[in-house]
């Protein structure tokens, strides 16, 4: 019971707090999140705006889940804040928060190629499956608070590297036209 009293009173801070953040531009926030989320990058994010912020929310018999994809400071940083909560006793609470503007370079990799080296191919080449967004600092850092009664911990990671999942041409078609529009947006905003 007490984890359902967290929930709702997390979701109340980050659904109501969200006013004051930035307001993104609906269009460049949804197309960052689709980089970001689970999700294929050709398929639509559910959710609706709410205070410039992007809520999306997932209820199943199992577990339910409702993360916010907030802007700010500034344009090219989202945080998603996020938790989710099992019918048996444990939720996790996290947020990730990934800057934009640290990006250095995108490589369309096939499933074959070296994460961590592999030079880009061409963005249409039909091998590609995998989106690397590399940066020479790490670009996103995750916390997250596991809430299960017998065991809470905290973690904490950083990456250089995110990686986006393009196993179709659609969803690589829909990556290229978010990454060149994040692209225009962030690099319009750092100078």
């Amino acid at each position: 019971m007490a984890a359902r009293s967290a929930f709702a009173a997390l979701v109340a801070l980050v659904v109501f707090g969200a006013t004051y953040h930035a307001m993104a531009d609906e269009k460049i926030l949804r197309a960052m999140s689709s980089l970001i989320s689970a999700a294929p990058p050709s398929q639509s994010l559910p959710g609706n705006m709410v205070n410039g912020s992007l809520v999306v929310e997932n209820r199943s018999d199992a577990s339910s889940f409702v993360g916010v994809f907030a802007p700010g400071p500034g344009l090219c940083i989202v945080r998603l804040h996020s938790i989710r909560q099992s019918q048996n006793d444990w939720a996790e609470s996290g947020t990730i928060a990934f800057d934009f503007t640290k990006i250095k370079q995108v490589r369309w990799l096939s499933d074959t190629d070296d994460l961590a080296s592999a030079p880009s191919r061409s963005t249409d080449a039909p091998e590609v499956r995998t989106v690397a967004i590399d940066a020479e600092t790490p670009w996103l850092c995750r916390d997250i608070v596991y809430l299960a009664t017998a065991k809470p911990a905290f973690a904490s990671t950083c990456y250089k590297t995110w990686t986006v999942a393009v196993p179709t041409p659609a969803d690589r078609a829909a990556a290229a036209n978010a990454i060149e529009l994040v692209e225009k947006s962030c690099v319009a905003t750092k100078q």
